[in-house]
């Protein structure tokens, strides 16, 4: 995607719809791309700090299988994990947490 450099919406072809995004500093179509993300400060984590991985589903689980896991950690400090499990065409499908 090459886009003009912009600061603010006048330096963008607004007749042609388009607008300055500034997190990216350029003029492109509103919704076009996704949001800027922030980046991180700090250093990579050490090597060694993360623990062994612990399975999420098993074959026990209801569906065919599971996908589009998500991860957050509330301000408590618990790890809080959701995914959706499918099926065959036709068949049960469901989001479980």
């Amino acid at each position: 995607m090459l886009s003009a450099r912009g600061t603010s919406d006048r330096d963008c072809r607004g007749d042609q719809g388009y607008i300055c995004d500034p997190g990216r500093k350029a003029c492109i179509l509103p919704f076009f791309a996704s949001p800027v993300l922030p980046q991180c400060d700090g250093s990579a984590p050490p090597e060694g700090d993360f623990g062994a991985a612990v399975a999420l589903s098993t074959a026990a689980t209801p569906g065919a299988y599971q996908f589009e896991p998500a991860a957050a950690l509330t301000p408590s400090g618990d790890l809080v994990v959701v995914y959706t499990s499918g099926g065959p065409m036709g068949g049960k499908m469901g989001a479980l947490v």
